[in-house]
């Protein structure tokens, strides 16, 4: 407490007790032999100027304690007058900061530290107040973006992304702020230049001073060249699995034309000795049966022949190994991410705990895996994009098999279409040439199990197959 002329008059036990000086060293100017040198000025140009014109000031200097240790103080002191209006001098109070002012830097500290690696790493920084949908962005995210204005929303940020892609975003921030939890997507930001930029974002919710789980925290970095590869990988992919189906037409046609030559010349050349028997009026019953006797000898003989190529097809010797189906599927779950990502579409696992072991050829199961999963997100073109989930599970079927599915939400499979699916050469793909499920069936039984297709009650088709569980020695 002070004064009409600035001295001070009165400090209260807990001043004393934090300075450690007595009454008589603090009244007047005395109090001001324990503020920090370089602070001095700073008060007088506060002080002096704020009791003149009689007004409230706040300033902030360090003090002495007890210990010796200078501490930041925020005082702040309000003039005060007598009964009939008379100024009678300032009453103030003063509050420790240190601590608070240590803590504000080491958070900026802290901000700053972000900040710079986020811009190191090429990464944009973005926050949202889930409680007033305030946005704060980082310059990395203006530019990612393509952003205008000095305080964009959360409004101006859902209408960069493309129209394709604003429900799936917007779904998982909802869906993160509701489960307190956190999210990762892809999505695409339509530019000005007509081009299109491919954005990989996390975020997660964070707590504020009271615990409350009130920001969510993103992290948005551009991931064009990466997508650009995984397109040029998918096509050259998609380049060799024609050029494989090709190849194995190929090799089909070139074995069945020269094995069946023989047996459809002889064919042919019974049937126009019969022919000319009969037009020179030679209808001799024997000579004619035995002619056909040899037509129907070399048709079997073709017949023979196209079973033995499909046969060599179908059972060609696999590379025996134990496999652990849930890692197999972890993979093929990886492998297959870019394809849903470009349909939209969400793969879960579902795995079951101590799963046996199988015996069989790796690559081959990961075909089968990697082809029921592809025929399930082509099947979902037609579903919304909020609806489009792939799930794969694995369990045991007993103590001597296990099972792996693989479930769709999309139209299912139609009644008149049902009974043909396996069959090699039959597809409903405008595109399609009927060999993947062929070929997935021909593996699985090839290993000794068994594959199935149904529809399910609330939408969609499961893919099944069993294997024989590895038998322990």
């Amino acid at each position: 407490m002070s004064g009409e002329d600035k001295l001070s008059t009165y400090f209260n036990k807990a001043w004393l007790e934090f300075t450690g000086r007595s009454m008589e060293q603090e009244l007047g100017n005395g109090w001001k032999e324990g503020v920090h040198p370089d602070d001095l000025a700073k008060i007088s140009q506060t002080y002096g100027p704020a009791v003149d014109a009689r007004e409230p000031f706040v300033m902030q200097y360090r003090l002495k304690n007890s210990d010796g240790e200078y501490r930041w103080i925020t005082d702040q002191g309000v003039p005060r007058y007598g009964p009939r209006g008379n100024f009678r001098g300032y009453v103030g109070a003063c509050v420790d900061i240190t601590d608070l002012l240590k803590k504000e830097a080491t958070l900026r500290q802290f901000e700053e530290r972000v900040a710079l690696a986020a811009e190191a790493a090429q990464h944009g920084v973005w926050e949202l107040d889930t409680v007033t949908n305030e946005l704060w962005v980082s310059d990395k995210v203006r530019t990612l973006l393509q952003l205008d204005g000095d305080a964009p929303t959360h409004e101006d940020f859902q209408a960069r992304v493309h129209p394709d892609d604003r429900a799936a975003r917007d779904a998982a921030i909802k869906k993160a702020i509701a489960t307190k939890g956190d999210y990762e997507l892809e999505y695409r930001v339509p530019l000005r230049d007509g081009a299109i930029r491919w954005i990989g974002e996390r975020a997660r919710c964070l707590a504020d001073e009271k615990g409350e789980l009130t920001r969510l925290l993103g992290v948005s970095v551009d991931i064009t060249k990466r997508k650009q590869a995984e397109d040029e990988a998918h096509r050259q992919r998609g380049q060799i699995n024609l050029l494989s189906r090709v190849s194995l037409l190929g090799e089909m046609t070139a074995s069945l034309a020269h094995e069946l030559n023989q047996p459809l010349s002889a064919i042919i050349s019974n049937a126009n000795a019969g022919m000319r028997s009969i037009d020179k009026g030679k209808e001799d019953p024997g000579t004619l049966r035995e002619i056909l006797v040899d037509v129907e000898a070399d048709g079997r003989r073709a017949h023979d022949i196209i079973r033995n190529v499909r046969n060599t097809i179908k059972k060609s010797d696999p590379t025996l190994r134990r496999i652990n189906l849930n890692e197999l599927v972890t993979k093929v779950a990886h492998i297959v991410r870019p394809d849903a990502v470009a349909y939209s579409c969400e793969v879960e696992t579902s795995l079951a705990k101590d799963l046996p072991l199988i015996e069989g050829d790796p690559v081959q199961i990961q075909q089968v895996l990697v082809n029921l999963v592809s025929n399930a997100l082509d099947a979902m073109r037609q579903t919304p994009p909020d609806r489009r989930k792939v799930e794969i599970s694995t369990a045991g079927n007993g103590d001597s098999e296990v099972r792996l599915s693989v479930r769709d939400h999309g139209t299912g499979i139609r009644t008149e279409v049902h009974e043909r699916l396996f069959d090699r050469f039959f597809t409903t793909k405008e595109q399609g040439l009927g060999m993947g499920l062929a070929i997935v069936r021909s593996i699985v039984e090839s290993h000794g199990g068994d594959i199935q297709a149904e529809n399910v009650a609330d939408g969609g088709a499961r893919f099944y197959f069993t294997l024989p569980v590895k038998k322990k020695t």
